[in-house]
C-alpha cells in the first residue's frame, strides 16, 4: 500500500522537525511565534510555486472555501495550543493530543462515510495505544485529570482533526496538487492572522535572531513542509482515520532520533535514556508494529 509509505514518512520528517524546533527554542529562539509565522511564509511560497506550475485549477468556489478554511484552522489551532501550555507543563498536555485520531475517526465517518473493517480497526487500536504510550514519556500522572488546559487542548485537537477530513472531502473529487495549493494558501492566511495578532512579539524576536540561525530555521521549515506534503499524499490515497493515527507517530521518531543524538551528540540534545524509560518505549514500539502488521498482512 503506497499510502502507508507516505503516512510513515510524514511523521518521520515531522519528528525530525520537532527535534530541530526543540534545539532552536532551547538554544536559539526565545519566542516560538517567530517559527510559527515564518512557517506560514514558507507554505505561502510553496503554494505560489504550485500555482505557477499547475495554474489555479478548476475547483468550485465552495471547494476552494473548504480548503482555505482547512488550512487556516490548522494554523490558528496554535492559539489554543499555546494557551494550554500557559496553564500546564508540556508533559501533561502532549499526551492529550493523541485524541486527534479519535476525532478524525468520528469525523471521517460522519462527513465521508468511511468505515474501518475489523483488521483496520485492530490496527488503529494498537497503533493508537502505542503512540499514546510514547507520548506520555513513561508517566501518565495527572494526564487524565480535567484541568483548565484540557479544554484548550480539545479545541486545538478538533481544529487539527477537522482540516484532515475537509482536505479528503475535496481531494477525492479534484486534482491533488490544486487541492494542496489551496490548503497551503489557507495555512498562510492563518499565519497572516497570527501575525496581525502577535506582530510585536514577532518583530521583537526577529531582531534578536542571528543570521546563522536563519539557515537552520529555513531548513527546518523545509523539512516540515515536505512532511506535510507526504501527509497530503497519504490522505489522498488511504483511509483518513488510519492515515491520521500513523501520522500521530511523531513521538516514535522523536524518541528514536533523540536516542541517537543523546549517545552521539549529547551537547546538542540529551534525552532520558534510563532503563525504565527505554523499556516503556520499546513496549510502545511493539504495539505500533503489531498494529502496522495488520495493515500489511
Amino acid at each position: 500500500m503506497s499510502w502507508i509509505f507516505f503516512a510513515i514518512v510524514s511523521p518521520a520528517l515531522n519528528g525530525t522537525s520537532v527535534l530541530i524546533d526543540k534545539f532552536l527554542i532551547e538554544k536559539k529562539v526565545k519566542d516560538p511565534i517567530l517559527l510559527t509565522i515564518f512557517g506560514g511564509i514558507i507554505v505561502f511560497v510553496g503554494a505560489a510555486i504550485i500555482f505557477a506550475i499547475r495554474g489555479m485549477g478548476t475547483l468550485a468556489p465552495a471547494q476552494i472555501g473548504i480548503l482555505l478554511l482547512a488550512g487556516a484552522l490548522s494554523e490558528v489551532a496554535l492559539v489554543p495550543y499555546y494557551r494550554a501550555l500557559s496553564f500546564d507543563d508540556a508533559s501533561r498536555i502532549v499526551p492529550l493530543f493523541q485524541i486527534i485520531p479519535i476525532f478524525v475517526l468520528v469525523l471521517s465517518y460522519v462527513v465521508l462515510g468511511e468505515t474501518l473493517g475489523p483488521r483496520e480497526l485492530a490496527a488503529f487500536i494498537f497503533i493508537f495505544s502505542g503512540s499514546f504510550l510514547l507520548a506520555t514519556q513513561g508517566s501518565t500522572a495527572g494526564v487524565f485529570r480535567i484541568r483548565k488546559s484540557a479544554w484548550f487542548v480539545l479545541a486545538a485537537s478538533l481544529m487539527w482533526a477537522l482540516p484532515v477530513v475537509l482536505f479528503k472531502l475535496v481531494v477525492i473529487h479534484q486534482s491533488f496538487w490544486e487541492s494542496v495549493a489551496y490548503d497551503l494558501l489557507g495555512n498562510a492566511i492563518g499565519a497572516a492572522a497570527l501575525f496581525m495578532a502577535y506582530h510585536r512579539r514577532f518583530f521583537a524576536e526577529f531582531k534578536s535572531v542571528r543570521a546563522k540561525t536563519w539557515s537552520l530555521i529555513t531548513m527546518n521549515e523545509g523539512v516540515f513542509f515536505f512532511g506535510r506534503l507526504s501527509g497530503f499524499f497519504a490522505l489522498a490515497l488511504g483511509p483518513v482515520a488510519l492515515v491520521s493515527v500513523l501520522g500521530n507517530l511523531n513521538p516514535l521518531f522523536v524518541f528514536l532520533f533523540g536516542l541517537v543524538l543523546s549517545f552521539w551528540l549529547p551537547n546538542i540534545l540529551k534525552e532520558d535514556v534510563s532503563r525504565k524509560t527505554i523499556g516503556i518505549k520499546i513496549a510502545a514500539i511493539v504495539l505500533v508494529f503489531i498494529g502496522a502488521s495488520f495493515l500489511v498482512a
